[in-house]
């Protein structure tokens, strides 16, 4: 039964994955349309996930995960319940597609976290997400040279956005900033936990940091510098200084002055400088936030229902609604759509999961900074193939008084 602990990581990665690897033209062919659910084929594999996980008994829950669980089956059955609530109060006939499509997040925490990899299985997840995260980077470097060339994952011709001789890309994951904290999310799971060589370890580093540089993407590349800045802090003052560590430190300083030097940086320098003159960006940006605002404000902070703002992209064709707007900021629209009540609820469900970690280790502030990415995009939680991998980030984060103890069915 051995292999099965390399199978069913492969399982549960698998939808997400499959939808950041597959050109759009393939994703397509994977959904099938019915009136209240669009079925994502590769999701099944979860299916056969939660059986493997049951039949060979290999949940091993710590004591922090026993009380979360509690916890999320309130959260998760309140907030089906006020969605019900809202979704009857504006008499929303669609109120059954947002729910299996919108919640497809809160739906993926569930499978995460009462039924969770072991820590043998989360070491073999490394097959999988590690080829991932090289494949991504390499499908960024050539995009942003011109050398690969696709439409976009809503099936339009990409128009290209030149920033210093560099296609800002926008691939199969959606957008730029997209494409950025994918990379940065799988760079911080194949960096933090995963046993590998340090040559390796050193590699993803280099090529995640060159990938994003080139998303242009400031929110997390400002998170992901910060994330490498407390690696070289705790690596250097941990266990005294090493020959090892001083040729870390040096190579990586090496790495950074020379991709400055390679012209990776302009874009970015660029881009600031073009925004700093452009005041339509921020205008743009300012009408969208105010629209979502005037929603809340209309909707005496009760929420117009969920998906009625901003819908899941599988759906949001299927969506008529008034409200729609992107105010680029997650936390607003879930107050859009759910009010004070939904809002509070999933704050106290990412408060729950942020009190659990070790803030005395380097990946933590990786998360933290995942929270503060959340107010400059609205896809990063409500859509489940970015929620995915930020839970299966978490579930490899250090927790603090980690007991583990063995249940067995």
């Amino acid at each position: 039964m051995i292999y099965i602990n390399y199978i069913v990581p492969f399982l549960l990665c698998f939808p997400m994955i499959s939808r950041w690897i597959f050109p759009s033209a393939i994703e397509t062919l994977f959904v099938i349309d019915f009136k209240f659910y669009n079925l994502y084929l590769p999701d099944l594999t979860l299916l056969l996930y939660l059986y493997f996980q049951r039949r060979i008994c290999l949940v091993r829950k710590g004591l922090w995960q026993i009380t979360f669980e509690k916890k999320l089956k309130l959260i998760a059955f309140l907030l089906i319940g006020y969605t019900f609530i809202i979704g009857v109060a504006y008499n929303n006939s669609e109120i059954l597609l947002p729910l299996t499509s919108d919640f497809s997040w809160l739906w993926v925490t569930i499978i995460f976290v009462f039924y969770p990899l072991s820590k043998e299985q989360m070491e073999n997840s490394k097959y999988i997400v590690i080829p991932t995260l090289i494949i991504l980077c390499v499908e960024t470097i050539l995009y942003s040279f011109g050398i690969l060339n696709y439409t976009s994952s809503t099936g339009n011709e990409i128009e290209h956005q030149e920033i210093a001789n560099i296609f800002r890309i926008s691939t199969t994951i959606g957008s730029a900033t997209g494409t950025a904290f994918i990379l940065m999310i799988l760079g911080f799971i194949c960096t933090s936990k995963y046993k590998i060589s340090i040559m390796l370890k050193i590699f993803l580093y280099m090529v995640t940091s060159i990938s994003m540089l080139l998303t242009i993407s400031r929110a997390s590349i400002f998170t992901w510098s910060i994330y490498l800045f407390t690696v070289c802090l705790v690596f250097y003052f941990s266990k005294g200084i090493t020959v090892k560590k001083i040729f870390f430190i040096f190579l990586i300083f090496g790495a950074f002055v020379g991709s400055y030097h390679l012209g990776f940086f302009n874009p970015l320098i660029e881009r600031n400088v073009q925004l700093s003159y452009d005041a339509n960006v921020m205008t743009n940006r300012d009408r969208l936030f105010e629209k979502a605002l005037n929603v809340v404000q209309e909707s005496h902070y009760m929420g117009v229902g969920l998906g009625q703002v901003f819908p899941n992209k599988d759906i949001a064709n299927c969506i008529n609604s008034v409200y729609k707007t992107a105010p680029h900021n997650c936390y607003l629209v879930i107050l859009a759509e759910l009010g004070l009540w939904g809002l509070a609820l999933f704050l106290f469900m990412i408060i729950m999961m942020t009190l659990q970690l070790d803030f005395s280790k380097a990946a933590t502030i990786g998360w933290i900074g995942i929270l503060l990415v959340n107010f400059n995009t609205e896809g990063v939680i409500l859509h489940s193939e970015f929620w995915s991998v930020v839970v299966l980030f978490w579930l490899n984060l250090e927790k603090k008084n980690e007991n583990i103890i063995h249940m067995h069915a």
